[in-house]
């Protein structure tokens, strides 16, 4: 699903280069693709770390319901209250059956590699960005305002925002 959404955004961005070329965008539209970009970027990973938190909450569940030691009980009631308010680490849990634990490592990776995608497709489409943003500014070597602007989106860009 991520795949698919970086895909989609990368596409989008590369089309409006080619309109630049055409029918001269401002850069302000250029700036709202790639501002649209990103925040598909956040929720295609805030969409993926959701999934991985509920599978892994149903796997918590179902081990509450079967188990009968006091101590097992207690630290899956600690794993589960500190997954729903995402506060757990992804440090060993102590006190977890063998199938929880592996269903916790399941869930640290994916939330993991959807942060992972989603910093690997940032640094694309930043990449892609200063590229378009260059050209654009070869193009408008004497627009003050113009050059103004390009200038203080590298340097948003060069801040991570």
């Amino acid at each position: 699903m991520f795949a698919l959404a970086v895909r989609l955004i990368l596409l989008l961005l590369a089309i409006v280069p080619l309109r630049a070329q055409d029918e001269q965008p401002g850069i302000d539209e250029i700036i709202a693709a790639r501002d649209a970009s990103i925040a598909g970027f956040r929720a295609a990973r805030k969409a993926t770390s959701a999934e991985c938190r509920t599978t892994y909450l149903r796997v918590l569940d179902a081990a509450l319901k079967t188990s009968s030691d006091a101590a097992t009980t207690a630290a899956l009631h600690k794993e589960r209250d500190g997954i729903a308010d995402g506060l757990v680490a992804p440090a060993d849990a102590i006190g977890l059956p063998a199938d929880v634990a592996a269903a916790r490592r399941v869930f640290f990776n994916g939330v993991g590699k959807a942060s992972v995608d989603f910093d690997a497709a940032k640094k694309k489409l930043d990449a892609d960005y200063l590229k378009t943003l260059s050209k654009l500014q070869a193009q408008s070597k004497r627009d003050k305002k113009l050059a103004a602007q390009i200038a203080a989106e590298k340097r948003r860009v060069a801040e991570g925002k």
